[in-house]
């Protein structure tokens, strides 16, 4: 299933990364792009709720080592 988001819903991901990679101490690319996968992967499910996209993207704090 392919799943396409308006600029806005894009604005809005981006903000909850930044938020979760700064709350978690993420600097590297690798992990950022593993957090936004979980992110997109809510996403596609129609989740848009910041509050509730960040607890999913850090839900797996430590397990990106």
């Amino acid at each position: 299933m392919s799943t396409s988001f308006n600029s806005e819903e894009l604005d809005l991901f981006a903000k909850v990364l930044d938020r979760a990679c700064a709350q978690m101490l993420i600097h590297d690319e690798v992990t950022r792009s593993l957090i936004a996968t979980r992110i997109f992967h809510l996403a596609e499910g129609g989740e848009r709720n910041p509050d509730r996209l960040l607890r999913y993207a850090k839900s797996m704090n430590g397990s990106f080592a």
